[in-house]
């Protein structure tokens, strides 16, 4: 039900625009669905994936070590020595 009703408020919205833009084809092929037929222009965002070698991923558990996995920003006050500082030993790792 509330999939539906974004969809409904997307195509609303969109539908009332002169020109859509979009972020990738895939972008383009999916407004159809929603009930958008809108002149459409294609602005990729600016991250060149090329850039970035593929490395093999580390495993996301170990028996031995604790892993905190935080998605977001790291301003100041989120004061991360308090989370961070209790992991105590030489297993402890920060990758950010």
């Amino acid at each position: 039900m509330v999939k539906q009703i974004v969809r409904r408020v997307v195509r609303d919205y969109a539908n009332r625009a002169d020109h859509i833009i979009a972020p990738s084809p895939a972008v383009v092929d999916l407004l159809p669905s929603y009930g958008i037929h809108k002149p459409v222009d294609i602005l990729p965002t600016p991250v060149d994936i090329g850039q970035f070698r593929h490395r093999p991923r580390p495993p996301l558990s170990d028996s031995k070590h604790i892993q905190l996995i935080y998605v977001g920003r790291m301003p100041k006050r989120k004061i991360w020595n308090f989370y961070y500082a209790p992991l105590h030993g030489p297993q402890k790792k920060m990758t950010v």
